[in-house]
């Protein structure tokens, strides 16, 4: 038997911690086998003293090594990750590496970069090859393999291909002199992308069915026809606004036009199949002198098709050069097989000619977005000077602790900004356009959500014999966070449930973060299961529901969760683990948590001061203004509107 690892022995109830357990490791092995299913194990003996399996699904990490195996979470190569990194305020702009490289952008159309509408998914594939090659070779160094047997290895939230995995794992061994051998070679089974969360597909579109879609058209067609009428009888020469927006910021600022002192002056245009439905609603805005707009149809001429088929063939060619770095290959293959071989670049060319016909229609003044690596958005953002219209961007939640700089609001040096002002929701949101560098002209408006985060009658922790109800947020890094660890996710998830009970809580939520192509409901009640948690997993239903059920709620600080619990007056316990990307210092005098072991003090020392505080540098009170006034004064309103 080798020397083994040494590490405090933990209880049996307690999840495996991410160090190995003493006496379970040994210092070095012969061979890794890399796996991403449980599936993948069924022809490996239970135990082996020359072979480390390194899981990238933690909870079979956990079952196995608990029964003995020689086994790691992949994340234990991440642990010593402390070499200088740019990633902590350039991933976003290393997503535009790849075009800066070559001798001019062969993706143009329609004057917009097809290959900049593609930055969030380069960031995502940037996120994941960065990660298990830090992984991969962290492990090598703790473990000295000599051979590395490979049938997946990934990040929990991954979008590389099992082709791309192998590539990357390939160059790792061939650059540290092991022998590499793919165990799938030529065995014809399709590629397993496991039980922990869906892979996220490019551009994240979902097919809508046929018939839901001619029910859309009928509905949307039937709107812009009642806002046609209602524009020429009452609000000729008022100046346009294009929201671009999710759909919980759009909801705030209709509610709050028609009570605007500058809604005689301004008109805004939404796109009546992301506007809110509800009836009501529907009818205020119309009588109010908002302009339901139906989309347009992104449909390619076969002359466009033609263009995009040079485009295809150009790139094919550019991105086949073989003298490159291992990142940039990944990136250029990433492409060649998520883009160019499917036909993401005919529904992104369909995103630039609909944004393009809905300019040529409404004609705004200007264009509001909540977002700036969006497809959609960065398509209207690049046709709005051709369009005569003018960018402003608005958060759609706090976005506070991050120093991600983005090239449309001025933080790459190689570019202009697209976006030509920025509404900010107050002192926070200046500090956070500071940090990222967003140097434009800025306007404070007050958060939209204002009235949402009005604090309400506050109330406190319950005495230990009254407490009942709490609600656990899933904790996770930030998706962009390179050294964040998902295994402080899992363990919070698990002691968190115990540190409740413990206090006296006796009815728990545990929260999945709602969003496609994250986690797996599945997934974490298969946790539950395992540790005997009676605990209900909640993923899609309402947050509102379980903050009013809640006594309280404990969760990450990077979320806007934090804000809508404590406007509810909801103590709320934020949680922001070692190691991080994650500025603490953005959130003021509001106390984090950084480890669970201080839970139960914070709850018994729960104070609303400095909750107050946070929710107020969020929101502005003292705004007076407000959006719709930052609208008032845009100069040479545009009459009239086109049909086609």
């Amino acid at each position: 038997m080798r020397d083994v690892i040494n590490q405090d022995e933990m209880t049996l109830s307690d999840p495996l911690p991410l160090k190995p357990l003493s006496g379970h490791l040994n210092t070095t092995y012969k061979r890794f086998v890399l796996v991403t299913t449980p599936r993948q194990l069924s022809g490996l003996g239970p135990t082996d003293e020359d072979t480390l399996v390194v899981s990238c699904d933690w909870l079979l990490w956990q079952k196995e090594a608990a029964n003995g195996r020689h086994c790691v979470f992949y994340e234990l190569g991440l642990l010593e990750w402390d070499e200088p990194n740019d990633m902590a305020s350039n991933l976003y702009l290393h997503s535009h590496d790849w075009l800066h490289e070559l001798p001019a952008d062969p993706t143009v159309f329609h004057g917009v970069s097809l290959g900049n509408m593609l930055s969030a998914d380069i960031s995502n594939c940037l996120m994941s090859y960065h990660r298990i090659h830090r992984s991969l070779e962290g492990l090598i160094s703790l473990f000295s393999p000599e051979e590395v047997h490979f049938f997946g290895f990934q990040n929990d939230i991954n979008v590389l291909p099992r082709e791309l995995q192998a590539q990357i794992v390939a160059a790792i061994a061939d650059e540290n002199g092991l022998t590499f051998t793919d165990m799938l070679s030529g065995s014809g089974l399709l590629e397993d992308i496991g039980d922990v969360a869906d892979r996220p597909s490019v551009l994240g579109n979902t097919p809508t069915p046929f018939a839901k879609r001619a029910a859309l058209g009928a509905y949307t067609y039937v709107l812009e026809v009642l806002s046609m009428i209602r524009s020429a009888i009452a609000h000729r020469g008022r100046n346009r606004v294009l929201l671009q927006l999710n759909t919980k910021v759009m909801q705030a600022l209709l509610d709050s036009y028609d009570t605007s002192p500058f809604s005689n002056q301004v008109q805004p245009i939404v796109s009546s199949r992301t506007a809110p439905k509800q009836t009501k609603s529907i009818i205020k805005g119309l009588l109010g002198g908002i302009f339901y707009a139906r989309p347009r149809s992104g449909s390619l001429s076969s002359s466009q098709r033609q263009s995009l088929a040079v485009i295809r063939a150009d790139l094919n060619t550019l991105l086949s050069q073989q003298d490159v770095s291992i990142e940039t290959a990944i990136v250029h293959a990433y492409i060649r097989e998520t883009v160019l071989d499917t036909d993401v670049l005919e529904q992104l060319a369909e995103t630039v000619i609909s944004a393009e016909r809905m300019l040529r229609s409404f004609r705004p003044d200007r264009i509001v977005v909540d977002g700036v690596r969006n497809a959609g958005h960065r398509a209207y953002m690049e046709l709005a000077k051709s369009a005569g219209a003018k960018v402003d961007y608005i958060w759609h939640s706090p976005f506070l602790s991050s120093r991600l700089r983005m090239d449309a609001l001025g933080g790459d040096p190689r570019t202009e900004p697209l976006v030509d002002r920025c509404l900010s929701w107050g002192q926070l949101n200046d500090a956070w356009l500071e940090n990222i560098e967003a140097y434009q002209p800025r306007v404070r408006v007050g958060s939209p959500l204002s009235a949402r985060y009005q604090i309400a009658e506050t109330s406190q922790v319950p005495d230990h014999s009254e407490r009942k109800n709490a609600v656990i947020l899933q904790y996770t890094p930030q998706i962009q966070d390179l050294t964040g660890l998902n295994t402080n996710m899992y363990e919070f998830t698990l002691r968190s449930i115990r540190v409740l009970k413990e206090a006296g809580f006796k009815n728990i939520r545990f929260k999945l973060h709602p969003g496609r192509d994250r986690w797996k409901k599945e997934y974490f009640e298969a946790i539950m299961k395992h540790w005997d948690m009676d605990v209900k997993v909640l993923k899609s239903e309402p947050l509102h529901e379980n903050i009013v059920w809640a006594d309280v709620l404990i969760g990450p600080i990077q979320s806007s969760s934090v804000y809508e619990s404590l406007a509810a007056g909801k103590p709320y316990f934020p949680f922001l683990i070692p190691p991080t990307f994650t500025i603490a210092d953005s959130f003021g005098n509001f106390p984090l948590i950084a480890s669970l072991d201080d839970l139960e003090n914070s709850l018994e020392n729960w104070h609303w001061e400095p909750a107050n505080e946070l929710v107020q540098g969020v929101t502005d009170p003292d705004c007076t203004n407000g959006f719709w006034g930052a609208f008032a004064a845009v100069s040479n309103p545009i009459a009239s509107m086109k049909t086609n």
